[in-house]
């Protein structure tokens, strides 16, 4: 894997203010996903065209947007988890993680914590090696793999891979369902209860609401024509 090939997020700006960057972007781009140079949209939301480069730059190779040299357009899976963002970020966390899943960072990363869970800041080392840039691209990457649910980070900022026990089993086995427990008070959600849901690691969370989502996107009326 070449260091292009091995392309880090902005030092520049903190990871929300990078997701303010991508959504403002998509909206420039709109449904037509034209191409937007970085300067244009530097000045649009008043912030250096090279922290829009740099951001843009690093989601191209998550396949959010396309591009390169500073001009980049929004791409379909982008567009959707732009528009969600806002109005439900937990299911476009659960649609990032889908982006995710065969980038180059979250294959190394997983493989680092095979051993057990680490400190965030050197998981961010042991990613940026061999990388230029100042440190704070590192410890930018690990949270992204956090938002996007890849790996999860507990109290103690230690970085944790999934966990080898899987509580919910095949995720693709049989239909997903939510129903009310018999005591009113819980919802079960493919057999689990909320509690139990959130006590999910990051990655089997995502697989869980993936599912879900996708039932309730089939479930969705068909207009009579």
């Amino acid at each position: 894997m070449t260091e292009e090939d091995r392309c880090l997020p902005s030092g520049r700006a903190v990871v929300r203010r990078q997701v303010w960057i991508f959504t403002s972007h998509a909206r420039l781009s709109g449904p037509d996903q034209i191409v937007v140079a970085s300067a244009q949209l530097a000045k649009h939301i008043g912030t250096s065209g090279e922290t829009v480069t740099e951001t843009l730059r690093f989601l191209a190779s998550v396949g959010l947007v396309r591009g390169a040299r500073g001009r980049y357009a929004i791409t379909a899976a982008g567009a959707e988890v732009a528009r969600l963002w806002s109005q439900d970020e937990t299911r476009a966390r659960v649609l990032l993680h889908r982006s995710f899943r065969n980038h180059w960072a979250t294959r190394l990363a997983l493989e680092l914590l095979q051993d057990g869970p680490v400190g965030q800041g050197i998981l961010a080392e042991q990613l940026q090696r061999g990388l230029p840039g100042n440190p704070q691209r590192g410890i930018y990457l690990v949270e992204w793999l956090v938002i996007a649910l890849v790996v999860n980070r507990d109290e103690a900022m230690r970085i944790h891979a999934p966990a080898d026990d899987d509580p919910v089993g095949d995720i693709g086995a049989g239909v997903p369902s939510a129903a009310r427990t018999e005591d009113g008070d819980q919802w079960r959600i493919m057999g689990m209860t909320n509690e139990s849901l959130k006590r999910l690691p990051g990655p089997r969370y995502a697989a869980v609401l993936d599912a879900f989502c996708q039932v309730l996107d089939d479930m969705d009326p068909v207009e009579n024509t």
